[in-house]
């Protein structure tokens, strides 16, 4: 899983120096060698360019192609009654459907796009409109993972609902928690939320150390909306959906235990009346277990480490960039 990210993110970052390349040879050729310099140098440098363009191009194609496969592992192991497939297919069409992305895409594309514009591009003719389109296509693709983020939330809120204790007809799994297939699934959530946040971080800094040339502090200060947009939804696809399927095991248990209940009642209706109830209260005894366990079970776990890790660093150095006080304090702690 983690390789195949990594094919992505190379790929990607090959794609991005390409686009680089052109964009200078391009100024060199109409405009002049000085400017198709200075624009390859901050593109790559002031903009984080190659970087940013490895990690947010490379994860879109990640979520998507890889998540398609992952959703359709889903499939195989996930029983899902008749009266909800056809709502089920609708939430699980949406997580890859472009034309449901675009509801997403379209207005953060749209503010993102507006306030890097206002922001200010350096350069001149060709060599700021292509800086200024390469910079905002990021904010597309950033808007896209997080729609795709949206909808796989919004699917598993669906599954979770309707696989609760209790709930008749309910949606089962096919195997054991611990079986192959959904320890894949497991991984595929946490390496691309930890991909994700590391996307949100190298954008970030990007924007910190580019050289826009507004003088406007006030669309300075809203180089903080991919933290705010991209941050939460990200963290809680780490482990939300892993939280779900989790449940959906815990219920299954618990089903389990209630027929195995009912099947050792028959079994000792001609047992003493002491023999039904130690069973009984064995029965009952593991059935509290587990759902105080369900109660008590933590939503963020040891698997959450990389991408909480990375967005302690974002948090970190956005305080320092904006809070003097606290930079100093730092400033000092670490000398």
């Amino acid at each position: 899983m983690i390789a195949r990210a990594f094919f992505h993110a190379v790929l990607a970052g090959i794609a991005t120096v390409i686009a680089v390349a052109v964009g200078a040879v391009i100024t060199f050729t109409f405009q002049n060698e000085r400017l198709a310099a200075d624009l390859a140098e901050t593109a790559v440098l002031n903009f984080n360019g190659i970087l940013v363009g490895a990690a947010g191009f490379g994860l879109l194609a990640f979520v998507h192609y890889s998540g398609r496969r992952m959703f359709a592992l889903l499939n195989n192991v996930l029983d899902v009654p008749d009266e909800y497939a056809a709502d089920y297919a609708r939430y699980l069409d949406r997580v890859s459907s472009w034309r449901w992305w675009l509801l997403i895409v379209t207005p953060l594309s749209i503010v993102g796009v507006l306030v890097l514009w206002r922001a200010g591009f350096p350069f001149y003719g060709f060599a700021n409109f292509y800086l200024a389109v390469g910079v905002s296509s990021i904010y597309v693709v950033a808007s896209s993972i997080l729609a795709s983020y949206v909808f796989t939330i919004l699917f598993f809120q669906y599954i979770e609902e309707h696989s609760g204790y209790g709930v008749r007809p309910r949606i089962r799994l096919k195997c054991s928690f611990a079986s192959i297939d959904l320890q894949t699934i497991d991984s595929f959530f946490i390496v691309s939320a930890a991909f994700g946040v590391l996307a949100i971080y190298l954008g970030f800094r990007g924007t910190l150390t580019a050289n826009f040339t507004s003088t406007t502090e006030a669309f300075r200060r809203m180089m903080i909306l991919p933290v705010v947009f991209y941050l939460p939804a990200t963290l809680c696809y780490s482990f939300y959906p892993r939280h779900v399927l989790r449940q959906v095991t815990e219920c299954d248990t618990l089903e389990l235990v209630e027929a195995f209940e009912k099947q050792t009642e028959n079994g000792l209706a001609g047992e003493g009346l002491q023999a039904k109830l130690e069973l009984r209260a064995l029965v009952l005894e593991i059935k509290e277990k587990m759902l105080n366990e369900r109660r008590a079970m933590p939503l963020i776990t040891l698997k959450d480490a990389p991408s909480l890790t990375m967005s302690l660093i974002i948090l970190m150095q956005f305080i320092t960039q904006n809070d003097a006080v606290v930079a100093e304090f730092l400033k000092r702690f670490f000398k």
